[in-house]
């Protein structure tokens, strides 16, 4: 940008001089470094997933103006696993709190880890937080509460429960080939066995103090859930 004057000669052999007032515009270019939950939209353009993307656009002087966009993108993992009346969020790693679908998404007191065991049949979510990023998953139906389950519960005991070295599935009518599963908070299965007899004992061996869910099917495929706490 500048005042330039050249002096030239016109057609009768005399100088001509020219004035030049000059404005340049110039080119801008910018640089945006975010990270965001499930998607960011910059100048009207959505992006979905973790990249380095280019826009040219026009600025205030008619000119192009690059902006280079260095996104990061977290999500959560709002999916559901069901088995029986157990629900596992697939989401490992974060904080959880469930709620009562049926109830106004209203928080269940004290349910705030991966895995939820029902007691009674219902719609069910819960709120996933990553530190950075919070979602909520679809409401999830329970309909097996009380389906050849609620008789074989009450035939089962276990003491003591809390425990720090063993503790006893006590059955009041003799098992045969009965599946006992038990799973940790996060819904990982660290014991499978097969069981005939009317007493069961559960070693904590290498198990971590924490709280545990027991499921147990007969050969009837009767269903209890129960929910043991290791200290």
């Amino acid at each position: 940008t500048g005042t330039y004057t050249q002096t030239l000669t016109n057609f009768n052999n005399c100088d001509s001089t020219v004035t030049l007032n000059l404005i340049i515009h110039n080119s801008t270019s910018g640089v945006v470094n975010q990270t965001a939950c499930n998607s960011f939209t910059l100048n009207g353009q959505t992006y979905n997933s973790t990249g380095t993307y280019t826009q040219t656009l026009t600025n205030a002087s008619n000119c192009d103006s690059t902006v280079t966009l260095n996104l990061m993108i977290n999500s959560i993992d709002t999916t559901i696993t069901e088995t029986g009346n157990i629900l596992t969020a697939n989401q490992s790693g974060a904080t959880y709190q469930w709620l009562n679908c049926n109830n106004g998404n209203s928080i269940i007191s004290g349910e705030t880890n991966q895995i939820f065991a029902s007691t009674s049949n219902g719609n069910y979510a819960v709120v996933i937080s990553n530190g950075t990023c919070l979602d909520t998953s679809a409401c999830f139906p329970v309909l097996t509460i009380g389906i050849n389950s609620s008789n074989f519960d009450n035939e089962i005991n276990i003491a003591p429960n809390p425990f720090s070295s063993f503790t006893y599935i006590l059955f009041s009518e003799v098992q045969k080939n009965t599946l006992i599963k038990i799973r940790d908070i996060f819904g990982k299965e660290v014991m499978k066995v097969s069981f005939s007899g009317t007493q069961l004992t559960i070693a904590k061996g290498e198990l971590n103090p924490g709280i545990y869910f027991i499921q147990i099917i007969d050969e009837s495929n009767n269903t209890a859930n129960k929910k043991i706490i290791i200290q």
